[in-house]
């Protein structure tokens, strides 16, 4: 099976009442001929014009809609946490971070001290940027990918 990444970005753009050559499809999805015939084996009906393969871009976009279906569920769980980082400015309070990532002040002094989290001082105060927070999100999204906890016994 090929490991081609198909971009579905470009269908978006497809007009569906037509009718696209087989290649024109490649192109715009970057998929190559292995993926093409997976393709016509899971029901794409391709029709033959001018010694070419033509596709419909309706039969092809209902094909594709639970892949941009799932695809959208995915992008937005993740976008939506990434916004609300990057609509705040400026410094944060240890309060305002805490009750962000919904844990107490005692953890969170537990991630400073730890040097996950740094800290910028105003006079005495101590202010955590809404960046390095971002930053700490996303290394954290990436390392919870990989690792797994044992069960407790």
């Amino acid at each position: 099976m090929s490991e081609t990444k198909l971009d579905t970005s470009g269908l978006r753009k497809l007009d569906l009442n037509c009718i696209y050559p087989s290649s024109e499809i490649m192109r715009i999805t970057g998929a190559d001929k292995e993926v093409m015939k997976l393709l016509k084996r899971d029901g794409l009906e391709f029709r033959w014009l001018v010694g070419d393969q033509w596709i419909k871009a309706i039969d092809l976009w209902n094909m594709m809609k639970p892949v941009f279906n799932k695809y959208a569920k995915q992008k937005a769980e993740t976008s939506e946490l990434d916004s609300t980082i990057a609509d705040q400015p400026g410094l944060a309070t240890y309060a305002e971070v805490a009750e962000f990532l919904k844990i107490g002040q005692t953890t969170l002094y537990h991630l400073v001290k730890d040097g996950q989290l740094k800290v910028v001082y105003i006079g005495a105060r101590p202010r955590i940027e809404w960046s390095e927070l971002e930053k700490y999100l996303k290394k954290q999204r990436t390392s919870s990918k990989t690792a797994r906890r044992k069960p407790k016994k």
